[in-house]
């Protein structure tokens, strides 16, 4: 069965509905967070996990490839946990 959330994430990124996507490196993982009505979404994969990268790169050439979002449309955002 397939997550509500991962369906809603991926209609949003298909048709476009999001309002701002957002790369987030918190040190060595990488989020793609969903904006859907004010509401900011860590994208979530169809078991409803949090999905997390190596690279922030990897993020960009999957939304490129999958949903031609270009690096226009993206922000990123770098953060350090304090050791």
């Amino acid at each position: 069965m397939i997550s509500p959330e991962h369906k809603r994430y991926i209609t949003a990124l298909e048709e476009r509905t999001f309002s701002n996507l957002v790369l987030k490196r918190n040190d060595d993982l990488c989020y793609l967070l969903i904006e859907i009505e004010n509401e900011l979404h860590v994208f979530v994969d169809k078991h409803g996990n949090q999905v997390s990268y190596s690279k922030i790169n990897q993020i960009k050439e999957w939304l490129l490839n999958k949903f031609n979002i270009s690096n226009d449309e993206l922000s990123v955002i770098i953060t350090k946990n304090p050791k």
